[in-house]
């Protein structure tokens, strides 16, 4: 996962709306945050001059539904494996495709389909791993950001 999926997946994770309220002149160096914790919204100015509220979310919670989605994913992970594991080519697959007709079309399904899900347990793992970096970068900056609150 790249930093605007991370970006998407957090977005999504605290499924509310994000609306625009007001049109400024952005900082020449770049976006102008202004924090409204009174109404749990961040008004955000960006380079093109719209300011958006976007609405905060609880960490606590962020990090409760990223380690659901983590775990989620490891489940479907270990299916895959277990499928790969189970329907691998054998000596029986060998002798449907020498003595049945049809049998290499069998073979080629087959194999197509377990490289299908080869390719998707890779996937999976990658995704699984880069989440679990992810979480581990949110829960310290979490906890840097409730260390600086007084």
């Amino acid at each position: 996962m790249n930093a605007f999926r991370l970006c998407a997946v957090i977005s999504g994770l605290a499924a509310m709306p994000l609306w625009a309220t007001a049109v400024h002149a952005a900082a020449p160096d770049g976006p102008v945050i202004q924090s409204r914790a009174e109404s749990g919204t961040i008004a955000t100015t960006g380079p093109d001059g719209l300011m958006v509220n976007m609405p905060t979310a609880e960490p606590a919670q962020l990090m409760s539904r990223i380690r659901r989605a983590r775990a989620h994913l490891q489940e479907r992970a270990d299916s895959l494996s277990r499928y790969v594991d189970e329907n691998g080519l054998g000596a029986k697959d060998v002798i449907i495709t020498v003595v049945m007709p049809g049998g290499l079309l069998y073979a080629a399904y087959r194999k197509a389909k377990l490289h299908e899900a080869q390719q998707e347990l890779v996937a999976v793992n990658a995704d699984v791993n880069e989440l679990g970096r992810d979480l581990l970068v949110f829960q310290a900056a979490t906890e840097l950001r409730l260390a600086r609150v007084p």
